[in-house]
């Protein structure tokens, strides 16, 4: 598993992590939900190794990584990011930047995975990814890090300026990729939709765990305070959704 330990990070001399421990088991989906400035994407970068901790560490499959550079962390344990925004490159092709994933040679098979999983994808392979609508670029954004073939993947907003539809086809593909064996944490202001998603889920609120558990959705209180009263519903329907994907 990939564990955050004690995590303390920031930028500058001020901290936006002030100790988290978290978990991301192989084979599941984590969400990891909170206000803008809560200390999500910090987390994300800390992982991944572009930001060092000041304190505590990262440990995957128990080896300790804190000291590993990103490539080290893509190449070794396997921990791959998908960026905020997609950062694709609009003037390559859909394959071009689907190959730009495959850096390790490690790929496998994840070519055919990626083909089965966006099937619309193979229809456009030879467009130029800028003239794609954002939600075939967030399928190419994670076609790339499939292809880097992650033990686990980390989605910043994966369902970022996409429309409802698109979001909820977006986010049964990442249940489709942790049911391959990867552990996928993903982070998201769409709090009730990722914590319907995901079988564990955590709230940060200040560079700190507030809450977290299997059944943050059945905590009207907590979906209140942290996402609005409209949420409480909204995380009611998503709560069923997630229990009736989940059987």
């Amino acid at each position: 598993m990939l564990r955050a330990e004690g995590v303390c990070a920031g930028y500058g001399t001020g901290d936006v992590l002030t100790g988290i421990d978290v978990i991301v088991e192989p084979g599941t989906v984590t969400a990891l939900v909170g206000a803008n400035g809560a200390g999500k994407t910090t987390l994300l970068k800390t992982l991944t190794g572009l930001l060092r901790p000041r304190r505590g560490r990262v440990v995957a499959d128990g080896r300790d990584v804190t000291e590993l550079s990103c490539s080290a962390r893509v190449r070794g344990p396997r921990i791959v990011m998908v960026p905020e925004g997609r950062q694709i490159f609009g003037s390559l092709s859909v394959e071009e930047n689907l190959a730009l994933g495959a850096w390790t040679g490690r790929d496998g098979s994840n070519w055919d995975l990626v083909w089965e999983l966006f099937p619309a994808l193979t229809e456009v392979r030879a467009r130029p990814a800028g003239l794609l609508s954002g939600g075939q670029q967030q399928m190419v954004a994670l076609g790339r890090g499939l292809l880097a073939a992650p033990r686990y993947l980390l989605l910043d907003e994966p369902s970022l300026g996409l429309a409802p539809l698109v979001v909820d086809s977006i986010f049964e593909r990442i249940r489709l990729l942790a049911g391959t064996g990867i552990g996928v944490l993903v982070v998201e202001q769409n709090a009730t939709v990722a914590l319907a998603a995901a079988e564990r889920g955590y709230v940060v609120e200040g560079g700190r765990i507030a809450d977290e558990g299997t059944d943050l959705l059945d905590k009207p209180e907590l979906v209140a305070r942290f996402f609005g009263t409209r949420g409480v519903i909204r995380g009611r329907a998503a709560g069923l959704g997630g229990q009736l994907w989940r059987r």
